[in-house]
């Protein structure tokens, strides 16, 4: 990327990256999963979730100051530098010898025949489209609160600051009967979106449910990312591969759909109706 000389070079690379993301998520998902004790599988777990979370949080926004510092091609090259230290680590302190069993595309994909694997992956789905159904309107939604257009970026650093103690929460109640307490996430999470409609009528009680939204938002995915894996062991073992990467799948799949549908709502009237959905 650091060597593109057209748009569409670039972006050709972009989504050659964004495959190989893909499988690295999928990879230290298994190798949480394999590593660690059973008690602490939930916390490991949480940890991969908020390295993401972080690199959304802190890595955007110096990404973004280099750029316009040094030019775009700056930011490839801090992101070239980060990947070499994280491939050193990676040989360093990983083990070399986990348990590994080779499986054709077949038993993978049979996986996706089990009713129960289904139900798991529309967890997170609904649950994603359910907090970016509203997210992806925030900023219109915090200017119709009256948020000063120079505090915007502000808020939506502290949204992103509020997900990291979302995912250290989600590592917890992932050790403990993870899918039992989901019901209870949800339960909250609706209240909490739901009361959007009246907070925002009130600049700081307003603030305070969009925290609320951000801390709700990921306590979901450990304890789906694990119920996946687990079922994999149960039905196709040779899978595990394939189980650990529908949680971050389903959570997209999520995010596009909650985006869209909060859309058509938002262009047919109230921007607040949102928070129904």
């Amino acid at each position: 990327c650091v060597i593109s000389t057209s748009y569409i070079m670039l972006l050709a690379l972009r989504i050659m990256t964004a495959i190989v993301t893909g499988v690295l998520i999928s990879l230290a998902m298994i190798v949480a999963s394999e590593t660690m004790p059973i008690k602490k599988r939930g916390l490991a777990i949480s940890f991969v979730f908020g390295g993401f979370t972080l690199a959304n949080v802190v890595g955007v926004p110096i990404g973004i100051v280099i750029a316009e510092e040094y030019g775009w091609n700056a930011t490839f090259m801090l992101t070239t530098f980060l990947g070499g230290l994280a491939f050193l680590a990676s040989f360093f302190v990983l083990p070399h010898r986990l348990s590994q069993v080779r499986s054709s595309i077949r038993d993978q994909f049979s996986l996706l025949t089990k009713p129960r694997i289904l139900m798991a992956f529309f967890i997170p789905a609904l649950g994603f489209g359910a907090t970016y159904a509203v997210f992806t309107y925030l900023v219109p939604i915090l200017k119709e609160m009256g948020a000063p257009n120079n505090s915007v970026s502000i808020i939506l650093f502290c949204y992103g600051f509020i997900s990291i103690f979302s995912n250290i929460l989600a590592g917890k109640i992932a050790s403990h009967n993870a899918i039992g307490r989901l019901r209870f996430v949800f339960l909250v999470q609706a209240v909490v979106l739901t009361s959007l409609f009246w907070t925002t009528n009130q600049f700081v009680l307003g603030l305070i449910n969009i925290g609320l939204m951000s801390l709700m938002a990921i306590l979901l995915t450990t304890s789906t990312q694990l119920y996946l894996i687990d079922l994999a062991g149960i039905y196709q073992p040779k899978a595990t591969g394939l189980a650990a990467s529908l949680m971050p799948v389903a959570s997209n799949v999520g995010i596009a759909f909650g985006s869209a549908l909060g859309g058509i709502v938002y262009h047919q009237g109230n921007l607040m109706n949102v928070t129904w959905v």
